[in-house]
């Protein structure tokens, strides 16, 4: 019986420190010590045209500062600025939270897919304000901002001849061409083929421009080279019919007409 009662006392002074070494957190581990941003939502919309906005992060638990949680950040750098010096949120002392500055860079061009960056979290270092061993070992926290485009340029007609076409050099046979849209770059086709029907058989680039972004409207091609002479048109678009008729010029290096002629520009 008396074996029993030491075994049992032994046992209770044990638990007893246990529990105080871990109310005291020397055996705590890094998981329960991390830096997350204050809100939970994952994807932050902004408009680009809004200057800057910030980002709070604290550190868990809540210690009081000063504590510096590390960050990096994806995206093209033409769509913002982070303001915050050396990628570092700062948590003042006496406070459990800091913040990033972050300023959105307006543009003029029209994004069909927003322009976006990643901020994320890599660590904090409190130094000797924290209890030895405790460690901000992370890298999952993390937040995409989503630059909403202000632009009131949207795609019109021109993207019913994207991809492959039919050239009719009206009276003189028929060529192959490819026509193509750049983001952001409303109103405007590129056609590429021997639109001028040329036996040099050359396949350039030419920039065809809309007037409207409707059904129908003018369309014109400014001179364009082709090889040493150049390629001009003027015409109209019709997306029902899917016709872009044009007339064109055909012009030497000298600016002196090779041939003209009209050109009826349909999707395969």
């Amino acid at each position: 019986m008396k074996r029993n009662l030491l075994f049992f006392f032994v046992f209770g002074v044990a638990l007893l420190f246990s529990s105080c070494n871990d109310d005291e957190g020397v055996t705590r581990t890094n998981t329960e010590n991390y830096a997350v941003f204050v809100t939970g939502e994952r994807t932050v919309t902004v408009p680009e045209s809004g200057g800057t906005f910030e980002l709070e992060a604290r550190v868990t638990p809540r210690f009081v500062g000063p504590v510096r949680i590390s960050f990096e950040v994806e995206g093209d750098p033409a769509n913002f600025e982070v303001l915050s010096d050396e990628n570092v949120i700062t948590v003042p002392a006496g406070a459990t939270s800091g913040k990033v500055l972050i300023k959105a860079i307006d543009n003029t061009d029209f994004n069909p897919v927003p322009n976006k960056m990643t901020i994320r979290l890599t660590g904090a270092n409190a130094g000797y304000e924290l209890p030895s061993g405790f460690g901000f070992d992370i890298g999952v926290e993390e937040k995409t901002i989503i630059f909403e485009d202000d632009e009131n340029c949207a795609p019109g007609a021109e993207v019913n001849w994207v991809g492959s076409l039919n050239v009719e050099d009206v009276g003189f046979g028929n060529v192959a061409a490819t026509g193509r849209v750049i983001d952001g770059n409303c109103g405007e086709l590129i056609i590429t083929g021997n639109l001028p029907n040329s036996n040099a058989q050359l396949t350039p680039d030419f920039l065809f421009v809309f007037d409207n972004s409707g059904d129908t409207g003018n369309v014109t091609c400014a001179p364009q080279p082709y090889g040493d002479n150049t390629y001009e048109a003027t015409g109209t678009f019709n997306a029902n019919t899917g016709q872009i008729e044009v007339y064109y010029l055909f012009k030497d290096a000298a600016g002196d007409l090779i041939w003209d002629g009209t050109n009826i520009i349909t999707p395969n």
